[in-house]
């Protein structure tokens, strides 16, 4: 009787090391999905800061243009006000 328990016992705390075994392997194997799933979003978030950064760049570049053309305008509009130049 008291071999039989012992045996018993024994065969319990195998089958807990067993399953703590794959538990400490699941929780290894989540983590990893997670870090990846942390770096995919970074890369997302970084890509998105880049194109941010390029529609930035292209609005002041369009506004700057539009600065110089309104530039160029007023200089027209000063001399054929002034006498000095028209068009025709």
């Amino acid at each position: 009787m008291k071999l039989e328990t012992i045996e018993e016992k024994h065969d319990i705390m195998a089958e807990i090391r067993d399953l703590q075994k794959e538990l400490r392997e699941a929780i290894l194997l989540q983590r990893q999905r997670a870090g990846d799933a942390v770096d995919e979003a970074w890369d997302k978030v970084d890509e998105y800061a880049e194109d941010a950064k390029e529609a930035g760049r292209a609005v002041v570049e369009s506004v700057r243009e539009g600065g110089e053309d309104l530039t160029k305008g007023s200089r027209a509009v000063g001399r054929v006000a002034g006498g000095g130049w028209w068009p025709w």
